[in-house]
């Protein structure tokens, strides 16, 4: 079948191929994507976990979006924030200078009522990579783990097997990791830890982190 074309007076950035509806954000995403750090903004140390990338995708918008495309468009970006992306190699936290292409073009494929939109725009992506250095608050301390929250909203965790060779044990009647030579290295919840990225897993676009090495931020 062949392609028809709707025009629009925008324009966006992105390389992947996506297609969504009309969408609105999600009040619990928005409310995640503020507790990141400030410093996710900025995105610009080859050692930070985050990255500001130039970024092509294809946003699909019904015809009720098209009394305003450029706010559907917004609006269709939303849904990808707080998801892992295997074409960004991370989590999305926020799309700035959103343009739409091809003159503000859009493509209707095979008589199909979605108006199909090349979209081009900046965004900064949460990308840990394996040796890098994270903070997370202990939430719980199981004798099998340590789970940790990072940036608020990110979980991870440090295993039995990478405590012990820090020194660690699991002191079953406090439900804390402790260390032989001095107590006062417990890890408890709420503390801040200090740990290395040792993997990164992902299901059902949720990240998980998986860490070694950790220590406690106020520890000498």
């Amino acid at each position: 079948m062949g392609k028809r074309r709707h025009s629009s007076h925008e324009g966006t950035d992105d390389r992947r191929t996506k297609h969504s509806k009309k969408a609105h954000a999600d009040d619990d995403a928005t409310t995640a994507k503020d507790a990141i750090d400030a410093k996710a903004t900025k995105a610009s140390s080859k050692h930070s976990a985050f990255r500001k990338i130039q970024f092509e995708l294809t946003v699909s918008i019904l015809p009720s979006g098209l009394e305003d495309v450029s706010k559907t468009v917004q609006e269709s970006l939303q849904h990808f924030l707080l998801k892992y992306s295997s074409g960004m190699k991370g989590v999305p936290l926020a799309f700035n200078s959103v343009k739409i292409l091809k003159n503000g073009s859009g493509n209707i494929l095979n008589e199909l009522p979605h108006i199909h939109y090349s979209v081009a725009c900046d965004a900064v992506v949460f990308a840990p990579k394996q040796g890098q250095r994270l903070t997370g608050v202990v939430r719980e301390s199981f004798h099998s783990h340590l789970s940790l929250v990072v940036y608020n909203y990110f979980n991870a965790s440090v295993s039995a097997d990478a405590l012990r060779e820090q020194g660690f044990t699991f002191d079953l009647e406090d439900e804390q990791w402790k260390t032989d030579d001095d107590e006062s290295l417990a890890l408890s919840v709420d503390d801040r830890i200090r740990f290395k990225v040792l993997k990164v897993h992902e299901s059902a676009g949720i990240i998980s982190i998986e860490g070694e090495h950790p220590k406690r931020m106020d520890a000498s």
